[in-house]
């Protein structure tokens, strides 16, 4: 188990990144591969995955400390499987740089559901929060990150992304350089108020 926080806000939003052990091959992201590779993109030469979630606790929980040992909680007891996974806990910003990019890569891309969108894995974490007596779970949005590794410019990320990665009616994405220090402001994921890239009738797009 990894567990690490980032200096952040206090508005009680955490980000909780889910992967497997060091040591154990990504078969999901070889897969990916293959098929990055069947639409001409062969620059690729490694992608590393990640499921991400989002907590948001009500305000008025009486401590930070109280919500940020529930986010914990729930990434322990819920998120994660120790056998084969680690997880990392966040407070109130993805970040950016090396602690925020698997080694060696280049980009990375979050995926998540558009505000409105029924989140079926989002209802379940919250139903089972409430089960292992977790209370003040306000909002919880699931998603994936993608590492890509290689030589990639970043209008090959972005058609990596809407050709294979992200359905626009009802995804938002968030592309990021690993090589940026730049964070990511979990708020984001909660409001519907994110910047729309313009000449984009679909989906939210956001970028470092």
């Amino acid at each position: 188990m990894t567990a690490s926080h980032a200096n952040g806000t206090s508005n009680h939003t955490y980000a909780v990144r889910v992967t497997l052990k060091k040591n154990l091959p990504d078969q999901r992201g070889t897969h990916i591969i293959g098929n990055i590779h069947d639409i001409g993109i062969t620059s690729v030469r490694k992608m590393y995955t990640a499921n991400v979630y989002y907590l948001k606790f009500k305000r008025e929980r009486d401590e930070t400390k109280t919500a940020r040992e529930a986010a914990d909680r729930i990434a322990s007891e819920i998120l994660y499987d120790p056998v084969i996974e680690e997880y990392e806990v966040y407070t109130g910003v993805t970040p950016g740089g090396p602690v925020g990019c698997s080694p060696n890569c280049a980009w990375s891309v979050v995926i998540s559901y558009l505000p409105g969108v029924m989140d079926t894995t989002a209802d379940t974490i919250r139903e089972a929060a409430e089960v292992i007596g977790v209370r003040g779970l306000e909002e919880v949005k699931s998603g994936h990150e993608y590492f890509l590794c290689g030589e990639i410019s970043r209008k090959d990320v972005e058609g990596i992304v809407k050709r294979l990665l992200a359905n626009p009616l009802v995804e938002q994405w968030y592309i990021r350089t690993c090589a940026s220090r730049r964070t990511f402001s979990l708020e984001k994921q909660f409001s519907g108020s994110s910047v729309i890239k313009k000449g984009t009738p679909r989906g939210r797009h956001y970028k470092a």
